[in-house]
């Protein structure tokens, strides 16, 4: 998978919009093996200043030695900027990874996942492969 088509797959799943409930995610996630089960998760939630305080704790995290996950978004010229490990945005090579593993499961999946929730999943994914410490999750 090249890095267009990975966005586009990402991309395809905008139109479908909002989903509210845990249902579809959690059991997709089940269906993954749960790879957000292995990392203690930080999640932020709320309508302004979540990505400043996300990263707020990512820092406060790295400043005590802990690998840090961190998940926000919007984007502002990379997808990649979305994930980032200790601060830095995910390489394009793990991205790649984490959204190639996601659709593998994505495909045979009993439902239709929206942007955010594979977005989600692609950020779980790549913060298990990466094994940090913590992940901070930005929702």
């Amino acid at each position: 998978m090249t890095r267009d088509e990975a966005i586009a797959y990402l991309d395809s799943h905008i139109g479908l919009g909002v989903k509210p409930g845990l249902e579809r995610i959690s059991a997709f996630l089940e269906t993954m093996g749960n790879p957000h089960l292995d990392i203690p998760v930080v999640h932020i939630t709320g309508t302004n200043g979540k990505t400043s305080t996300s990263r707020l704790i990512t820092a406060i995290l790295r400043s005590h030695g802990l690998s840090v996950g961190t998940f926000t978004s919007p984007h502002l010229e990379k997808i990649e900027e979305r994930f980032t490990l200790d601060s830095v945005p995910l390489s394009v090579e793990d991205f790649l990874q984490a959204v190639s593993d996601v659709k593998v499961f994505a495909d045979v999946f009993d439902g239709e996942l929206t942007y955010f929730e594979l977005t989600a999943a692609v950020a779980f994914t790549a913060f298990a492969n990466a094994a940090v410490d913590v992940a901070v999750i930005e929702v």
